[in-house]
């Protein structure tokens, strides 16, 4: 009797080997990810600004069997300015290209299916405004440091991650004509991980 469930719990204990194998395989120590979706501005920013468009990419380290690990990003972000801004017949948008780095703490097991995890990051936004009217096109660019929080929620798919994700980026920008004010917004993105 005792030898039979022995048996019993060696055999399941072999069976479950080759699935926690695989799982810890398709978790990889680097990983990159594209990213895409629509930006909604906030704030004093949603005043003059459309809701508009993002992509975007990262490069991500995390050690096997670690909840924590560190992205490298880089993102775009294109938001028309609002047709009471601007004159009859003329055409602006507002562009943010961020360059920053994002701890994310993975809130699920490594080899599970399906997850969610917590990132915030902080970087250099470049912000600039371009406004074209008949023949005349102007465009203007500053950069400032801001910083960024969100969530997002993973699904394994053979060996990529399928995600969502929702951030909130924040940065005060100071000019000596306009003075000063907080652009803010918030990009929800889709993306694939390999």
């Amino acid at each position: 009797m005792k030898s039979a469930r022995m048996c019993r719990l060696l055999a399941a204990a072999v069976a479950a080997v080759p699935a926690t194998l695989s799982a810890q395989a398709a978790v990889r120590t680097v990983s990159f990810g594209v990213q895409g979706g629509f930006t909604v501005p906030t704030g004093e920013y949603a005043d003059a600004g459309e809701s508009g468009w993002n992509v975007g990419g990262f490069l991500q380290w995390r050690p096997v069997n670690q909840v924590f690990g560190v992205r490298g990003e880089l993102q775009y972000h294109r938001n028309d300015i609002k047709d009471s801004f601007l004159p009859v017949g003329s055409s602006g948008n507002f562009g943010v290209t961020y360059l920053g780095v994002a701890p994310v703490l993975e809130v699920a097991p490594a080899g599970s299916g399906i997850g969610w995890y917590l990132l915030a990051g902080v970087g250099m936004y470049r912000f600039s405004t371009s406004y074209s009217e008949s023949d005349i096109s102007v465009s203007t660019d500053e950069t400032e440091i801001g910083f960024n929080g969100g969530a997002g929620l993973r699904f394994r798919f053979g060996s990529a991650n399928l995600f969502a994700e929702m951030r909130y980026h924040g940065v005060h920008v100071s000019d000596p004509d306009a003075g000063s004010s907080n652009i803010t917004f918030m990009p929800f993105s889709i993306g694939i991980s390999f």
